[in-house]
This record gives C-alpha cells, sequence and structure tokens, in this order.
C-alpha cells in the first residue's frame, strides 16, 4: 500500500529534511510513500482541489502567503477531508488551542528530529493498518463487510446493531455490540455499553457525553467517564 504524504514549507531545507527522513522511514516498511512538496499555501491550496486527497499533510503554520491555520480550515471546513492527517510544524509552540478545531494529528516543533517524526510515522502505520481492517458481519444478504475506519460510531440497542459510518450511511444487523466489538481498534473506545467511539471523528470531549464532527452528540455512561477520557487523552497525545 502506497501513502500519499504533502509538506508545504517556505524553508526549502526544512522541507528536504523532512522528505529525506520519511523515504528513509518507509524503506524499512511494509508501507510505501509518495512525497510532493509546496513551497507555499496558495499552490497547495489550488493543487489540493485537483489532485487525489492526501492521507498525511505535514503543513508550516507561519507560511508568507496564507497562514497554516486558514489552510487547514479549509481543507476540513470547504474541502471536508476529514480523514487527512494533518501535523502542523513551527519554531514556536504557541498554537496548540488554536489549532483544536482544525483537528490536527500532531504538532511538531522545527527543526524536526528524526526520533520524534519516525515515532509520528509508526503510530500512524498502526493506524492505517486498523483502520484498513475489515468488520464482517451477517445481512440478509449474506456476510457483508465495512472498513474499520469508515465507522464513525456504533450504537446496540433490542439485540440489533447499528454502524454508523463517515458518509452518513447506516448499517444494521442483528447482534451484540460486546461480540463484534470483542478486540476492537486502539481508536475506539466505549462510552457506554451501547455505544462505541471511534476518536478519530470526535470534534469536542465533555466530561458526560462527546460531540463528533458530524454533530451527533453521544453520552458517556458514569461507569465510563474515566476510562473514555483516559482513552481520549492518550489518542490525542499521539501515544
Amino acid at each position: 500500500m502506497k501513502i500519499r504524504i504533502g509538506i508545504c514549507d517556505d524553508e526549502k531545507s526544512t522541507c528536504a529534511d523532512l522528505e529525506k527522513l520519511i523515504y528513509k522511514f518507509f524503506d524499512n516498511s511494509d508501507l510505501s510513500a509518495d512525497v510532493s512538496v509546496w513551497y507555499d499555501g496558495r499552490s497547495l491550496m489550488n493543487d489540493l482541489e485537483k489532485i487525489p486527497e492526501l492521507y498525511l499533510l505535514f503543513l508550516d503554520i507561519e507560511l508568507p502567503d496564507v497562514s497554516g491555520v486558514e489552510i487547514g480550515k479549509h481543507i476540513r471546513e470547504k474541502l471536508s477531508y476529514s480523514a487527512l492527517h494533518l501535523v502542523f510544524i513551527s519554531s514556536k509552540s504557541s498554537y496548540a488551542m488554536e489549532l483544536f478545531q482544525i483537528h490536527p494529528y500532531d504538532f511538531l516543533i522545527k527543526p524536526v528530529s528524526e526520533p520524534v517524526l519516525f515515532k509520528l510515522l509508526k503510530g500512524l502505520q498502526s493506524m492505517t493498518r486498523a483502520d484498513n481492517r475489515y468488520l464482517t458481519f451477517p445481512s440478509k444478504d449474506g456476510l457483508k463487510r465495512v472498513a474499520v475506519g469508515d465507522i464513525c460510531y456504533a450504537m446496540s440497542s433490542n439485540k440489533k446493531v447499528c454502524l454508523y459510518l463517515s458518509d452518513d450511511e447506516v448499517l444494521s444487523f442483528t447482534g451484540k455490540l460486546a461480540s463484534v466489538f470483542q478486540s476492537p481498534p486502539p481508536t475506539f473506545v466505549n462510552a457506554s455499553k451501547s455505544f462505541i467511539v471511534n476518536m478519530r471523528y470526535i470534534d469536542s470531549c465533555a466530561y458526560d457525553h462527546v460531540i463528533l464532527r458530524n454533530g451527533v452528540r453521544i453520552s458517556i455512561s458514569q461507569s465510563h467517564r474515566v476510562s473514555f477520557r483516559k482513552s481520549f487523552h492518550k489518542f490525542i497525545e499521539g501515544e
């Protein structure tokens, strides 16, 4: 499988260093990388509408023509690329709260070292493998399967399981949530006995509920609140 990766930074040396390290990492992986580079934000924004969606984008926040924050909003809101993993890079560390609503995968301080980058890529590699797993379930037409990464959340009620997908499709079948997700991928966490949520699709997390990117609100039961928050914090910190 080939992963499409983009780098956008006006410092050509930063782009060259990142590109070299990315290819070095994937030289020892069963996955491969195809890296594209942009040196200004406007060119990136124009090209994103013409090329296949990137899987991962390293984006400088302080570009001279258009800010990385503006590009991030363009990606999430206008292009609706919710699956693209955004990694912001900067020489400053004061952007964390401003970036939260853009759902970045990570935030790296320049210069990006090999150990830091390799840890990030290793985590994404594991997530990619998990996303590409398939969940198989019975239907009236026989066995059906869906990519795990396409599931936003799942709900069970009255011996029926409903899978809510990222494209707003809903799949339902007879069964129990616990039996369907016996060994859930690391991005999934139980909000209650009846709900399991893919943390990649969480927009905000409060003490007793979460809001997903599609606006759906899911309550977190009292018995799951501590474990849910612990799992979500690990997820957003990239652990």
